[in-house]
């Protein structure tokens, strides 16, 4: 299965990043041991299990994750748990598929604590388990979410799958899906402007694979959402076909929004920042009267801001519900509603570099003009999901869910496609455009997983599912020239009228384009001996793509992906793995001169370890990978509000995350990406051997510690740093041209007391100029998107549960 992965890759290079990777984790181990103190004094916990009605709950397992410990509670319902580092501990209740109830207790030296477990209407037989957390263990995520479908610990699973959850998230105090990107190796934000998410996973887009709740592959989302909605993020490296619907070769980004609870939750959180930031919201949980059977939870906010440029602007709410019924001990009914809305002056905002010179144009320069009616966008997500449980080992799910939206657009821009020079005599010619971009997506899901043996040491997990989709779009493109209002950047003027932005004679480019597709995929995960774990798996999709000229015509695609993996557990705490996959993705749309895509395939090769540390407070995950994609597609530097396919680009890399704490007072969530991405088929020869158009040469690196006082004068006040890396990355698809890549530091500071808590955090310290996306549209010259210079948040909120 290898052999040809081996052949390759650059066998010398791999070493030798590998060697680097090597002496990096054993400098960091010796580093972490130094600063992580012996403790010898322990304390326990003890205590009874019972139901309501007081009966005990006997043989349920509780497990402490930390040190692989786990005990069963005796014909009493009696327990006990031996040798506990003093510390708070989180209990979690929980049946297969919800948590049910959430309970702290404290542990101090040489003292048992003492609890009594009361379990909230559930019958004992649907339980799973209890587990006891250290309070260290919120940055680690130890199983993926239900949509994912696949039911095991990440620890077994045969593929790198990174999960930020939102621990982390308010740590490193971000606002946006944009922000949270960099916190997994090998995902590179793309050219986003806080609307839609264009995203590059393994040297491949993704905006079509990016998902919440595992509902919307193939549908763009419209609207990038807020991290007040989101309670974690799974990122998926290589093709997930056999989790969610039809996947990238790269990778997809799941986006698990939160989620009902029937402990009461409240947090209410306001915030400033650069360039007159306002923003607040709401997050609140819990059963509705009293009534066990009814558990919800909402989030709402809204931003207002200004850009760090004129006139510029982004505004935004949203509004996040979910609802759940359990109808019966066995069965749950959920319902969730997602509404997010956007207003901005203008998309992404270029500049034109000038005679070959970046950052010669001003950066708080508008390209567009004030009086153009800008960017407006929203996403309506609805989606219904119905689990039952048959018994303890076999369940049944299913998902429905409907996601529709606009991107509706108007202003001016860079003119590349009329001009060969944008700028001429300190003048940068503009064109004014509409874009009316309209979608929905309808997703059906049913999925059956149970787990059965077939003599002592044989498990099997199996998953049976079926897919079904349907896809819309429609984008209408404008454009007209008009030399009258062209831009003298050393002086510019402004306010153009009203009717000369918004009046066009004829439509330049019009698309519309739909799909339906069906699949079934199969997979068993068996464990052999607890030791060796055989991944074995396949999909089938047929997708059809009606002809948008003659609905008579329809092109219809058929695949079988297969998927075959293994994982060796050398203990608990560690594991090995090799998997090889396949991709096929159904792509609707045309290019600019109105030709249909092909479906997009691909293969991907990858082995990996995967690892606990320090008694699971931290993780380390290492991957190499060989990652195929044929008819993939890339914006077109031509023509950049369309897209264009690139016949076979091969990515291979390296991939390293490192997240959790490494003692009471330090956290640290840090990756690194080794990327080696280039063009291998064309049918422009001089294309061949280039690398990927907007991917790095070579490595991306993010690093992200945070320091919290534990003595009693300082308790709850803590501070971070950080800092990103980026390489410098391909411009260009016809030749080896490049923009720079650049570093960037920033700084935190928090203080928590009780319920309340203040965050502070600077980004850009050095106020580098730096440019997140580019193209270069001629011999000499390029037009690129700079990042924000030095700029700051602050907020300050309330939490309860």
């Amino acid at each position: 299965m290898m052999k040809g992965f081996i052949q390759n890759v650059n066998m010398k290079h791999i070493y030798a990043q590998i060697k680097t990777i090597y002496q990096f984790i054993l400098t960091l181990t010796l580093f972490i041991s130094g600063l992580t103190p012996c403790y010898s004094q322990t304390g326990c916990i003890n205590g009874y299990v019972m139901l309501q009605d007081g009966k005990p709950v006997c043989n349920l397992r509780i497990t402490l994750p930390e040190n692989s410990s786990s005990t069963l509670t005796d014909a009493k319902g009696r327990f006990e748990i031996l040798n506990l580092k003093s510390g708070d501990y989180t209990i979690n209740i929980s049946t297969d598929e919800q948590l049910i109830k959430t309970e702290t207790i404290s542990v101090t030296t040489n003292n048992i604590a003492e609890t009594n477990i009361v379990i909230p209407g559930i019958d004992s037989q649907y339980l799973s388990e209890i587990m006891i957390n250290g309070s260290h263990t919120k940055y680690v995520t130890e199983k993926p979410s239900g949509s994912l479908r696949i039911g095991s610990p990440l620890i077994e699973v045969p593929q790198n799958i990174t999960v930020i959850n939102a621990r982390t998230i308010r740590d490193i105090g971000v606002n946006t899906t944009d922000d949270i990107l960099r916190t997994a190796a090998g995902v590179l934000p793309g050219n986003n402007a806080g609307q839609d998410i264009y995203t590059m996973i393994r040297g491949s887009t993704t905006q079509n694979s990016i998902l919440r709740n595992g509902v919307g592959s193939g549908y763009y989302y419209n609207m990038n959402p807020d991290a007040a909605m989101i309670d974690r993020v799974e990122f998926i490296k290589g093709p997930a076909g056999f989790m969610i619907s039809n996947a990238n070769p790269g990778g997809i980004i799941n986006i698990i929004t939160k989620q009902p609870v029937h402990e009461k939750t409240l947090r209410v959180e306001a915030g400033y920042g650069s360039w007159n930031m306002l923003r607040t919201s709401i997050d609140l949980g819990g059963e509705i009267k009293k009534r066990r059977a009814f558990t919800y939870r909402f989030n709402a906010g809204v931003q207002r801001q200004r850009r760090h440029y004129r006139y510029g602007y982004f505004n935004k709410y949203f509004i996040a519900g979910a609802f759940q019924y359990d109808i019966k001990q066995s069965t749950n009914l959920v319902f969730e509603y997602n509404f997010m809305e956007g207003k901005s002056l203008d998309d992404v905002r270029y500049l034109p570099s000038v005679n070959g010179k970046l950052f010669v144009v001003p950066n708080d320069i508008l390209i567009s003009d004030p009086n153009a009616s800008g960017v407006s966008s929203h996403d309506h997500y609805f989606k219904l999901n119905l689990y039952h449980k048959f018994s303890k080992h076999w369940s049944l799910n299913t998902h429905a869910g409907v996601v529709f939206g606009k991107w509706h657009a108007n202003g001016m821009k860079l003119d590349e496609i009329h001009h060969n020079n944008i700028v001429s005599d300190d003048t940068i010619y503009r064109y004014t455009y509409k874009d009316k971009y309209d979608n929905k997506l309808y997703n059906a899901i049913v999925f059956l997983q149970g787990e059965y043996n077939t003599g002592r040491h044989l498990q099997h997990n199996i998953l049976i599912g079926l897919d079904f989709g349907k896809r819309f779009a429609r984008d209408s493109f404008f454009v007209k020239t008009d030399n009258k209002h062209n831009l003298y950047y050393p002086d510019p003027a402004y306010h153009i009228p009203t009717q000369a932005l918004n009046h066009f004679e004829a439509t330049i480019y019009e698309n519309i384009a739909s799909s339906h597709y069906e699949a079934l995929y199969l997979q068993d995960h068996l464990k052999i001996y607890n030791k060796v774990i055989l991944t074995l798996a396949m999909r089938y999709t047929i997708c059809r793509t009606p002809s948008s000229s003659d609905k008579s015509l329809t092109q219809t695609d058929k695949k079988i992906t297969p998927r075959l993996g293994l994982t060796y557990l050398i203990n608990s705490n560690l594991s090995l793995y090799a998997l090889t996959d396949e991709a096929f993705v159904p792509q609707i749309g045309r290019n600019f001169a109105g030709r249909q895509f092909e479906p997009l395939t691909g293969n991907n090769k990858e082995i990996g370890l995967k690892s606990f540390w320090f008694e699971r407070k931290f993780c380390i995950n290492l991957t190499v990978y060989r990652t195929v994609r044929n008819n993939a597609l890339a914006i077109d530097p031509d023509y950049p509000d369309f897209q264009k396919a690139t016949g076979q680009s091969v990515t291979k890399g390296i991939e390293l995350d490192i997240i959790g704490q490494i003692s009471k007072s330090i956290s640290i969530l840090a990756n690194y990406a080794y990327t080696d991405s280039r063009v291998t088929k064309s049918n422009n020869l001089a294309e061949i051997g280039l690398y990927t158009f907007n991917s790095p040469v070579h490595n991306i690196a993010n690093l992200f510690i945070k320091y919290k006082f534990t003595d009693k004068a300082l308790k709850g006040l803590s501070f971070s740093a950080g800092l990103q890396y980026k390489d410098k990355f391909s411009s260009s698809y016809s030749e080896n041209s490049y923009l720079p890549g650049y570093t960037l530091l920033e700084a935190g500071l928090s203080y928590a007391y009780r319920q309340w808590y203040l965050n502070f955090n600077v980004y850009n310290l050095t106020n580098r100029k730096y440019i997140n996306f580019g193209s270069k549209y001629n011999d000499t010259d390029w037009v690129y998107a700079p990042g924000p210079p030095l700029n700051f948040r602050l907020a300050i909120g309330f939490r309860l549960g």
